[in-house]
């Protein structure tokens, strides 16, 4: 495995790509399930701007998604871990959501065409 400076992944071989991809998909539709709206009215689209899927807060399931690791961690609950980190896992960096972005939307574009 080789990552550029910045963590971007190169020359991945497939078996590991395979598992980044499903890694992906787990943590999106756990995120989804964790959230307040049932994923399959969220995904639902009458293909006009204001579709279904505008319903949902991409912030509220990108931090669900970055809290999932921090669930069970007693560092977060005992007060040895900044609060905030989850929430700057998500908005921080250069990229901020444009990085969350473009790892889940084309995971949530196949829900979609799936019918999920």
């Amino acid at each position: 495995l080789v990552t550029s400076s910045t963590g971007d992944r190169t020359n991945w071989g497939d078996e590991i790509e395979e598992a980044h991809l499903g890694n992906l998909r787990a943590a999106l539709s756990t995120g989804l399930l964790l959230q307040p709206l049932a994923p399959s009215a969220v995904l639902e689209s009458d293909n006009s701007s204001n579709s279904a899927i505008h319903l949902l807060d991409m912030m509220d399931l990108y931090t669900k998604i970055a809290g999932i690791s921090y669930e069970g961690d007693i560092r977060m609950s005992m007060g040895f871990e900044d609060p905030n980190k989850v929430k700057k896992l998500v908005t921080g960096g250069d990229s901020g959501l444009a990085r969350w972005d473009a790892l889940y939307e084309p995971h949530l574009s196949q829900l979609q065409h799936d019918g999920v």
